[in-house]
C-alpha cells in the first residue's frame, strides 16, 4: 500500500504525519522515531485492526536485510514507551500470542476532503483483463529460435523468482498487478458499492487441535477457490494470496479490507471420526453485511458435497448468471476418492511451504494420491511442480528431476486437459528442452482457463522478462 503525500493519521492522542515522517501529540508536540521505527509504526496503522505476523512485519520494515526477531520487539517496545503503554493496558499495540502484533486504536485519516476514517470504506476493483487469446505469428517471431542453454536457464530462474513471489510475497502485489483497490467512499459511490465484484475465501478455522483440521479449513478454502476460480464476472484471490489470514486471531473484514475487495468469505470447521461440521458466512466488506450463512453437519464422504454447495450459495447470493463452462466448473471434482483427497491436502500443505523438506513430502504425498486415485490430474500437475521447483531451487540438481516433472505433467494433461495447473507444469518442462513456443503457449493456455490464477501470470510475466519484452511483461 502505498501512502501518498500529506496524509495524516489520527489516533487516540497521536497524530502521524506521512509526507513529514513525523510521530506528534495532537498538541503538536513532536515524538522523535528512528526511521526503522517509523516503518513499523506506519505499516501498522496502515493495517490497523489486523493480526501482523512477526515475519510479515518485519520483511515490510526490512525487506532487504536478514534481520533477528529480537528488532522488531526493539521497534514495538519504543513505540509502546511512545504511547505510554503498560502491562495490562495496550491501548495501541495488543501482543497476539505465538503470531505477532494488532494495532488496536481506531484510526481516521485526514484527507484534503476532511476526515474520513478508514473503516467506513468501500472498494471498487477493477477485474482483471481477459487475456485469453492465442499467440500470433508477431509473437512468435519474436520468441527466440535455436539458442544456447543459458536462455533456458535464464527463464528457469526468472519463474522460480515469480514462484516465491507468488507464494511470499503481500497480498497487495498481487492486487497492484491486477490494478484492483482504488478505494472510494461508500457514501458517495451509489448502488455501484453494493455490487460484489471481487471475493476473498480465506482458509476456515480449524476448531480440533488435530492438524488434519487445520488442512482440511485451508483444503476447504483452495477447493472453493478453485471451483469460482474461472467466474469471469467474479475477481477471486487465490490461495497463496489469502493463506496467512488463518486461525481464531484473524479478523474477516479487517483482512478483506486489507485484500481490498467487495466481500469476505470465512468459516469455521470441525471434523470428529467420519463426520464433518462447516460454519460458513459471506460478507459484504464495506457495511459488515452478511450477504449469506449456513451450517453443515455432514459425513467426511460428503465432503466434495459441501464444497458444492458452499459454492453454489456465493453464486446464488451474488445473483451471477454462469455460463454452460462455468457452471460446469462450479461443480467439478478432481477425485472422487476421499482417501486420496486426504493426501492430495498433505502434499498441498508442503507444497506451498517450498522450503527442501516441504517439496520431498509434497511430493510424497501427491504420490500417495494417485496411488489411491491413479485418475487424480491436479495432484499429478502439482506433483510435477514439485520436481521442476526442487531442480530449480538447487534442492536437487539431478536430471531426473525434470524427467519425473515431465512425466507427471503428461500424465496430468493426459487424464485431463482442462486443468491449467497441468499446462503451467508443462511450460517448465518445455522451456527447459528449449522448446519456447510450447513453453510460452503452455502459460497462454494456463491463463485462458483460469484467468484468476495469480502464479500463472507471474510465471509468464517472468518468462517474457527473460526474452526481453519488459514491456508486455508489465502489462500482465
Amino acid at each position: 500500500m502505498q501512502t501518498a503525500h500529506g496524509h495524516i493519521y489520527e489516533f487516540g492522542a497521536f497524530q502521524l504525519d506521512t509526507a513529514e515522517r513525523l510521530l506528534q501529540r495532537l498538541d503538536g508536540t513532536p515524538l522523535p522515531l528512528t526511521p526503522r521505527v517509523f516503518k513499523t509504526l506506519l505499516y501498522m496503522v496502515e493495517h490497523h485492526g489486523m493480526v501482523l505476523d512477526k515475519e510479515r512485519l518485519m520483511e515490510a520494515v526490512w525487506p532487504d536485510s536478514i534481520v533477528e526477531e529480537n528488532n522488531l520487539a526493539q521497534a514495538i517496545s519504543k513505540l509502546r514507551h511512545v504511547f505510554g503503554e503498560t502491562p495490562g493496558s495496550e491501548n495501541y499495540i495488543v501482543t497476539v500470542p505465538a503470531r505477532g502484533y494488532r494495532f488496536v486504536a481506531e484510526v481516521n485519516e485526514r484527507t484534503d476532503n476532511g476526515i474520513a476514517s478508514m473503516n467506513d470504506q468501500a472498494t471498487t476493483p477493477t477485474p482483471p483483463e481477459n487475456r485469453t487469446e492465442s499467440a500470433t505469428a508477431k509473437d512468435r517471431q519474436r520468441l527466440p529460435g535455436k539458442t544456447g542453454g543459458s536462455l533456458a536457464f535464464a527463464v528457469l530462474g526468472v519463474i522460480v523468482l515469480s514462484a516465491a513471489f507468488v507464494a511470499r510475497g503481500p497480498a497487495v502485489r498481487w492486487l497492484e498487478k491486477h490494478k484492483i483497490g482504488s478505494a472510494s467512499p461508500a457514501s458517495s459511490a451509489g448502488p455501484a458499492a453494493q455490487r460484489v465484484q471481487s471475493v476473498a475465501v480465506l482458509p476456515f478455522e480449524a476448531l480440533g487441535q488435530d492438524m488434519n483440521d487445520e488442512l482440511l479449513g485451508l483444503g476447504m478454502a483452495d477447493a472453493v477457490i478453485g471451483r469460482m476460480s474461472n467466474l469471469k464476472q467474479l475477481v477471486v484471490l487465490p490461495t497463496s494470496t489469502v493463506s496467512k489470514y488463518k486461525g481464531p486471531a484473524s479478523d474477516p473484514l479487517a483482512a478483506g479490507r486489507a485484500l481490498q475487495v467487495d466481500a469476505i468469505l470465512n468459516g469455521t470447521i470441525q471434523r470428529s471420526g467420519d463426520k464433518v461440521r462447516a460454519t460458513v458466512q459471506l460478507a459484504r466488506v464495506a457495511d459488515g453485511r452478511i450477504l449469506w450463512s449456513e451450517k453443515f453437519d455432514q459425513t467426511f464422504t460428503d465432503i466434495f458435497g459441501i464444497q458444492d454447495s458452499i459454492s453454489d450459495s456465493v453464486v446464488r447470493s451474488l445473483a451471477l448468471n454462469l455460463t454452460a463452462d462455468e457452471q460446469k466448473h462450479l461443480g467439478k471434482h478432481y477425485t472422487a476418492d476421499f482417501a486420496a483427497y486426504d493426501s492430495y491436502l498433505m502434499g498441498f500443505y508442503f507444497w506451498n511451504k517450498r522450503s527442501k523438506e516441504g517439496l520431498e513430502k509434497a511430493i510424497d504425498y501427491f504420490g500417495r494420491a494417485v496411488q489411491k486415485d491413479p485418475n487424480f490430474a491436479l495432484a499429478y500437475a502439482l506433483m510435477a511442480d514439485c520436481y521442476f521447483l526442487q531442480f530449480s531451487y538447487g534442492y536437487n540438481l539431478h536430471p531426473d528431476r525434470i524427467q519425473n516433472a515431465e512425466i507427471a505433467a503428461k500424465r496430468a494433461l493426459l487424464l485431463d486437459d482442462s486443468i491449467p495447473e497441468s499446462y503451467l507444469a508443462a511450460s517448465h518442462f518445455q522451456l527447459y528442452q528449449k522448446d519456447y513456443h510450447a513453453g510460452m503457449e503452455s502459460l497462454r493456455r494456463a491463463i485462458a482457463l483460469n484467468p484468476n490464477l495469480a502464479i500463472a501470470h507471474q510465471r509468464y510475466a517472468w518468462a517474457l522478462c527473460a526474452f526481453g519484452h519488459l514491456d508486455e511483461a508489465l502489462g500482465k
